[in-house]
């Protein structure tokens, strides 16, 4: 048995983009998430990873009214490995989240006149809390 199940929460670094694709939608933003630790010997340090989301449809084309850079949000989703030739003939790989569920985190939406919080849409399966 294999799983492929990633859970991220990190805010938007830039406002995502929606595109056309066939006769479908696709809306694309990446998140950052940061980690802080203490080394071995005692320094304090923070990493910071970025993650590029991908989301098909309609959960993308509400995503994509609803949030901005620097909000925060949770995903659920899969990973996928999409891969490509560049004009010069050179593979390219790109690790991305296709993201199934998402919540919006934060009372940022409820301040600037967006919907509440516990009132966001959600699109996909429950949240684990």
């Amino acid at each position: 048995m294999s799983v492929n199940k990633v859970i991220l929460v990190g805010r938007l670094i830039k406002d995502p983009e929606l595109k056309t694709v066939g006769d479908t939608t696709v809306t694309e933003f990446t998140i950052a998430t940061n980690e802080r630790f203490t080394t071995k010997s005692g320094e304090k340090k923070e990493e910071t990873e970025f993650h590029s989301i991908v989301y098909w449809g309609k959960a993308g084309e509400v995503i994509n009214s609803y949030v901005k850079k620097g909000d925060e949000i949770y995903i659920e989703g899969k990973t996928k490995t999409r891969t490509w030739d560049n004009d010069q003939g050179v593979t390219q790989y790109k690790k991305e989240v296709i993201a199934s569920t998402f919540s919006f985190i934060g009372n940022k939406a409820k301040t600037e006149g967006q919907a509440p919080q516990g009132q966001t849409p959600q699109i996909g399966d429950d949240l684990p809390f």
